[in-house]
């Protein structure tokens, strides 16, 4: 059995581990954190269970690879079940102290810390602290305990959540329910909020009149294929700045570049905008994106049945585990150091975020790939925040996402707590939660006066909560829909930045870097093979078929690794959706390619010349 390394548990690494683990090989996964999922993973804050993420993500129409993966994870419908306040067995256990007592019975949590000196039979109370209930009665002769109903109610009482459903689970325990099932059937609709507005139905869009522009535009990217690498290199806002209407530039600016690309606004190429609208028009209309999102935080959706499943099939994930430094002799790898100790296999996959993997590249001697990831190095701080309210906050019936586009922040959310509904947990006392995105944190805030990297977490909440709550559109909207309520810090429950954000002292700083795409990385992105006969990279850093950085593309980037692996040992190929053009833009862009090699204008500039001077003639002879 050939055995296969994999360094980052995140989308990509975990589909190379879920494709070659069903081909036969023994896999290792090596994670830097205690948890799978990379940037997609949420968290739930350890003091209220309020849930969070680096960013809320919508799973689009053309996601084929992500939603085969999803589609392939076998999964258990808890959406009966509270399952967001279940705890494991392994976090019960480290309550065991007279100040802080858990126990467990008949799959219920109860927190009995103020019980013990209530029951005239504490000292039993206190050999259960994290431990089975059930089993200490029987140990100390009164399971009588198990048939009582004064001791259930008085119990019922002191009840925090239930036991894990996962825990224990074999691969016979899983259902026909899988991830994939877990997307919302509510589409994401969005409204793009002005501060100055008061008309709740009035949002900005593309003006008719720009729309043969940025056809033109569009056209251009679709039908070049060797020109194409120019127009990654071309910057799209200041292009498109003096050419179109300024409510055409601020829908494309604030929303398209920014919450529907999640790319750096400022950043954002030619390129980038035209494929992404192509992939509207592939599978959907380009102005109804049909974007779902999960129906519950995304690692309690998705995340949590990769890793069991994948364990079930024999993997093993190793956490908190630094990779340091890879052996190699010019041909091939030799061996890697993690935490110190020497790890050996027959393939190594490197799936880590390119700024962590820039580090190991110069501890390793291999000046090229390092080269190339030190260029492929972007700066990229959209802050993840969630908003919780005491309150049940309605927002417009057939909305749940906002942008505040005046906002300095470029504030994006949306609402969980409708596109979730009832059965999911948000947090203790929480009636309400927004989550969101701030976009351009690089501006300076209208509070504080600073960009979002200068303040303190505290600081950095009350400048987002106050940029929202002095937006005129949306607290027209909140009073509308809630019998005249006013958006105030009084409903505020609690509001928190994604854990990954830290304030250092001098700065708030994400622990790991989001990396996007900009106009100047494009030609830098990696492909998964390299010099060394048996070392991958994955990523949605890595060149695929997208070309944009989402979800789909990490998944797509694991899939091709998995099937050049596959390829050496001579086994089936795994399933890989390869985006692609019909057979007549093919042939267009084949057209393109001569005149791009002759120094001529694109063929869609060629062709609106042809035309016009055909017009001029016709013109003429009259």
């Amino acid at each position: 059995m050939s055995t296969v390394s994999i360094f980052g548990a995140g989308i990509a690494g975990l589909t190379i581990a879920h494709e070659l683990v069903e081909k036969g090989f023994k896999v290792n996964i090596y994670e830097l954190t205690d948890s799978i999922g990379g940037m997609a993973k949420s968290i739930r804050v350890p003091s209220n269970k309020v849930p969070t993420e680096h960013s809320w993500r919508g799973y689009w129409p053309f996601y084929k690879n992500c939603f085969n993966i999803l589609k392939r994870i076998p999964a258990i419908n808890i959406n009966k079940e509270n399952f967001s306040q279940s705890y494991s067995i392994e976090e019960i256990s480290k309550h065991n102290t007279r100040d802080d007592l858990w126990v467990y019975y008949k799959n219920k949590v109860y927190d009995v810390t103020k019980f013990v000196d209530e029951h005239p039979g504490g000292y039993i109370i206190l050999k259960a602290g994290g431990k089975n209930l059930e089993e200490v009665w029987k140990e100390n002769g009164v399971s009588w305990h198990m048939t009582n109903k004064i001791v259930e109610d008085e119990l019922n009482k002191y009840q925090i959540g239930t036991l894990n459903q996962i825990q224990g689970l074999d691969k016979e325990s899983f259902s026909n329910f899988t991830a994939f099932d877990n997307l919302s059937n509510q589409l994401v609709n969005i409204m793009l909020l002005q501060n100055n507005i008061t008309d709740i139905n009035k949002q900005i869009n593309v003006s008719p009149q720009d729309y043969p522009y940025l056809t033109y535009l569009f056209l251009s990217v679709i039908c070049s294929d060797k020109r194409r690498n120019e127009m990654f290199e071309t910057p799209f806002l200041p292009l498109i700045k003096d050419k179109v209407t300024k409510e055409t530039y601020d829908y494309l600016t604030y929303f398209v570049c920014s919450t529907g690309l999640g790319i750096n606004i400022t950043l954002t190429s030619l390129a980038h905008f035209g494929l992404f609208i192509n992939f509207q028009f592939m599978f959907a209309s380009p102005f109804h994106p049909n974007v779902r999102v999960m129906n519950q935080p995304t690692s309690e959706a998705w995340f949590i049945f990769w890793q069991k499943y994948l364990e079930n099939k024999g993997v093993n994930f190793i956490f908190n585990t630094k990779l340091n430094k890879i052996i190699h002799n010019n041909q091939k790898v030799i061996k890697c150091i993690i935490n110190n100790q020497e790890i050996i296999s027959d393939e190594y996959c490197f799936c880590l975020n390119p700024y962590d993997m820039i580090d190991v590249l110069k501890e390793s001697n291999l000046p090229k790939l390092y080269e190339q990831h030190l260029y492929l190095k972007t700066i990229d701080n959209q802050i993840g925040f969630v908003i919780a309210f005491n309150k049940k906050i309605n927002v417009q019936p057939n909305k749940n996402g906002m942008v505040s586009i005046d906002s300095p922040y470029n504030i994006a959310f949306y609402s969980q707590d409708k596109v979730w509904g009832k059965n999911v947990f948000l947090g203790n006392g929480v009636k309400s939660l927004w989550s969101g995105t701030c976009i351009l944190p690089i501006n300076n805030g209208s509070l504080y006066g600073k960009p979002a990297t200068q303040l303190t977490r505290e600081q950095c909440i009350e400048e987002i909560i106050h940029q929202l709550f002095e937006c005129q559109q949306l607290q027209e909207i909140v009073k509308t829909f809630n019998d005249g309520l006013i958006l105030s810090k009084d409903l505020v429950l609690f509001a928190t930045l994604y854990d990954d954000w830290q304030w250092d002292g001098k700065e708030l700083e994400a622990k790991h870097k989001k990396w996007v795409n900009t106009y100047f990385n494009e030609q830098f992105r990696p492909y998964s093979k390299t010099e060394l006969s048996n070392m991958y990279i994955g990523g949605a850093h890595c060149k695929t078929s997208i070309n944009i950085w989402t979800m789909e593309s990490a998944v797509e980037s694991g899939k091709i690794v998995s099937n050049d692996i596959l390829t050496k040992y001579n086994l089936p190929l795994c399933y890989k959706y390869t985006q692609h053009n019909n057979l007549l833009i093919v042939f267009i862009q084949k057209l393109d390619n001569i005149l791009y090699a002759m120094h001529l204008p694109n063929i869609i500039k060629t062709m609106i010349f042809i035309a016009l001077v055909k017009l001029a003639l016709k013109y003429f002879k009259k």
